[in-house]
């Protein structure tokens, strides 16, 4: 994919193992082709401006190495505090829901431990991502939703 500087992006298989995991993933249903055409949909939904696609019960995420308006605003927080927004829409706020509702022993789930894992190769957005999660955890346990 192209980024706003011109450079290209592109996934370099075997650079920090994140790759070999994703395409490991994916072949455990049997189609080994399925890693191309999650990564042809993930450059597509990029250059839409879309950087979270869900693969499976995984969140995968592109930095676009500029900010994205709107994308984490208190408007954009409330939206995926709302239980009757579908939790499906890929972004970090959802997976983050989700995890304080298990917490809580809600969504269906046994009240207890959960976690996060944010994993990606250096400079792949790790530490913003996190603080994302944090936030939205932190806000969603005091009831303020972002508000």
């Amino acid at each position: 994919a192209s980024l706003p500087n011109g450079a290209t992006l592109s996934v370099n298989r075997g650079a920090c193992g994140a790759a070999d995991l994703l395409e490991e993933y994916l072949s455990l249903g049997g189609d080994a082709g399925r890693y191309e055409l999650v990564t042809q949909n993930q450059r597509a939904r990029f250059e839409a401006g879309e950087v979270y696609t869900h693969v499976g019960p995984l969140l995968l995420a592109i930095n676009p190495f500029r900010p994205l308006p709107g994308l984490y605003d208190a408007a954009a927080m409330r939206q995926h505090a709302d239980p009757s927004r579908p939790s499906e829409v890929p972004h970090v706020y959802a997976v983050a829901r989700e995890a304080c509702g298990a917490l809580l022993g809600g969504l269906g789930s046994e009240k207890g431990s959960h976690s996060i894992v944010v994993s990606g190769c250096s400079g792949s957005g790790k530490t913003e991502t996190a603080k994302h999660a944090l936030t939205f955890i932190v806000s969603f346990s005091l009831g303020g939703g972002g508000g």
